[in-house]
C-alpha cells in the first residue's frame, strides 16, 4: 500500500488507493525523522505510539499542520511505516499532506518542525502553514 523510498536525505512516502495507483505522496527528511527517533529516546515514548501527521483548517494559508505522539488509532486512519516509526494520517488529512515535506530546522530564528507545503508558496513564510 504504500512505497517508503530513502534517498535524497528523504523517505518518500506514497499512499495509493485500493486499486494501485499512486496519486498521494508526502515526505519526512531524514533530519525530521532522526528528530523525531531522538525526542522519542529521550521522552522514554513507547513504540506502541506512533507518529500523527494532521492538516485541519486554519493558519494564513487556510491548512494548519500538526504532528504528535498518538497510540489510538479509528479506522479512518492510514498508517505508513517510515524507518523505525509508524506515521498515522486520517483520510481528510491525507488529502492536504500531497506533497508536503516535514522537516526539523535548527537557526538562529529557532528551531522545530515545519511543514513545508509547496501550494502554500505565497504563505509569507509562517511556520503553521
Amino acid at each position: 500500500m504504500e512505497d517508503l523510498a530513502a534517498r535524497d536525505n528523504q523517505f518518500k512516502i506514497s499512499c495509493s488507493d485500493a486499486t494501485g495507483n499512486s496519486n498521494d505522496f508526502f515526505y519526512v527528511t531524514n533530519k525530521a525523522y532522526d528528530t523525531i527517533c531522538r525526542i522519542r529516546a529521550n521522552n522514554d515514548i513507547a513504540s506502541r505510539e506512533h507518529v500523527r501527521l494532521s492538516a485541519y483548517g486554519g493558519g494564513c494559508a487556510g491548512i494548519r499542520h500538526d504532528l504528535g505522539f498518538d497510540s489510538k488509532l479509528s479506522h479512518f486512519d492510514k498508517v505508513f511505516p517510515c524507518g523505525e516509526l509508524k506515521l498515522v494520517v486520517d483520510a481528510e488529512s491525507l488529502a492536504h499532506l500531497q506533497g508536503v515535506t516535514l522537516d526539523y530546522q535548527d537557526g538562529i530564528r529557532g528551531s522545530g518542525f515545519v511543514f513545508n507545503n509547496p501550494i502554500n508558496v505565497n504563505c509569507g513564510g509562517c511556520p503553521i502553514c
